[in-house]
């Protein structure tokens, strides 16, 4: 039998902790993972030909609803929510007593084996590519609001996308119907499957 002494423990730790690691490594360029920029965002999947783009919307209604004099309420808020990503109010822009301006940020659930992105406006790509895909969009009352996309990035770049919308009344809302309802009736889904 050899005795075991210390410098034969930190062999024997170091050709185990080396194991692991070459294991580690083997596994990750196995997986292609090293060659998947994710600052590049959907861009990557977009453009490789691996992967195609398959849309499809997300029934709603998806609302919010806040007080007109004080839109800024909406700041951090939630649109929607899941396993595919969230939409969330990044920035509300007082632009006047009577429109207000608001940021949305759309982020998916981006990996090497696809992706998906769920968002109110959506680059359309392949043979109708160029087109943007829009929700469509109201507030409540109608009788004394109204709202349109007023800014939309559609650029896939990122893990996600930005877009805004206007909302505006004819004058300046009374306390009963400061209340306003911002609906969006679906929302727009692309799915990157391995093709």
């Amino acid at each position: 039998m050899i005795p075991i002494n210390d410098s034969m423990t930190r062999a024997a730790a170091l050709f185990g902790a080396l194991l692991l690691f070459l294991f580690g490594f083997g596994w990750y360029l196995s997986m292609g993972l090293w060659n998947f920029p994710t600052q590049a965002g959907f861009q990557y999947l977009a453009e490789d030909a691996g992967f195609q783009a398959v849309y499809a919307t997300e029934p709603g209604p998806h609302a919010l609803s806040f007080d007109f004099t004080d839109p800024k309420e909406l700041e951090g808020q939630s649109l929607y929510r899941s396993s595919r990503g969230s939409i969330t109010v990044t920035r509300v822009d007082n632009i006047t007593d009577t429109t207000c301006r608001i940021w949305f940020r759309a982020d998916g659930s981006l990996g090497r084996s696809g992706g998906v992105l769920v968002s109110a406006c959506l680059p359309q790509l392949g043979k109708n590519g160029g087109s943007t895909l829009l929700s469509s969009l109201l507030a409540e009352p109608q009788e004394v609001y109204h709202a349109y996309f007023s800014n939309y990035d559609a650029d896939l770049r990122e893990q996600g996308n930005h877009f805004a919308v206007t909302v505006f009344c004819e004058q300046a809302p009374s306390e009963p119907q400061s209340e306003v309802s911002l609906v969006f009736s679906d929302l727009q889904m692309v799915t990157f499957e391995k093709g």
